[in-house]
């Protein structure tokens, strides 16, 4: 409304409002005109920031990253209880999985969650089980290497119901956050490829999509 008024608007600072409020009377008192007559003067003599307004695409932008930001923080902390729960309750896996957020480490919590699953079963159920969703699955040796490292674990034995549970919550947020990340990037993706410049920032070596993201929100925020 104000842009198509053709009015300047400003921001002042509420912080230095309090502190100039002492300067007019001599006195703490707050009122409506005292405010009023306060920010009048700083304005007038210039002790203000201005506002600038800025396209849809923008606003559109920093509502997502600020989204992602969150969802982010969800999923790290998520990827951090699953190693933790890994360091209780089977730490061997470590020796099979170097990364235990890889393809092949998460199905493996998956189906086969407690080391006292893997006692039960030969190599060959095991590479079943990967088949399923993993068209390259991570081979006999490891199968076999899997099952022994289950049978001499240190990790804990008790409460293996409610660990049980744990994981399952645990790869349930892993999977939603993932997925939400993935939903928002490509949103976000979308509204960057409607800003004019876009295209040849990108073209920049060294400059990714998020990067340009994270800075273009905090241009916007300052």
């Amino acid at each position: 409304m104000a842009q198509k008024q053709a009015i300047e608007v400003v921001l002042v600072n509420p912080h230095l409002v309090k502190k100039n409020k002492e300067n007019r009377d001599n006195t703490r008192s707050k009122s409506d005109k005292k405010d009023a007559l306060v920010i009048a003067d700083m304005v007038k003599n210039g002790y203000y920031s201005p506002v600038r307004f800025h396209s849809s695409e923008y606003e559109e932008l920093r509502v997502l990253m600020a989204n992602r930001e969150t969802v982010v923080k969800r999923l790290v902390s998520a990827v951090n209880q699953i190693h933790r729960w890994v360091d209780i309750v089977f730490p061997e896996l470590r020796q099979v999985f170097k990364i235990l957020t890889c393809k092949g480490a998460l199905l493996t919590l998956r189906l086969f969650p407690l080391p006292s699953d893997l006692c039960k079963l030969s190599p060959g159920d095991v590479i079943k089980g990967w088949q399923k969703s993993m068209k390259r699955h991570s081979g006999v040796r490891r199968a076999h290497l899997l099952i022994d490292l289950a049978k001499q674990t240190v990790g804990s034995k008790q409460a293996t119901h409610a660990y049980k549970l744990h994981l399952e919550q645990l790869l349930e947020e892993h999977d939603l956050a993932t997925k939400q990340l993935q939903r928002i990037e490509k949103e976000a993706k979308d509204v960057v490829e409607r800003i004019p410049y876009s295209g040849k920032i990108l073209a920049i070596t060294g400059i990714s999509f998020n990067c340009f993201s994270w800075c273009f929100r905090r241009v916007w925020r300052s």
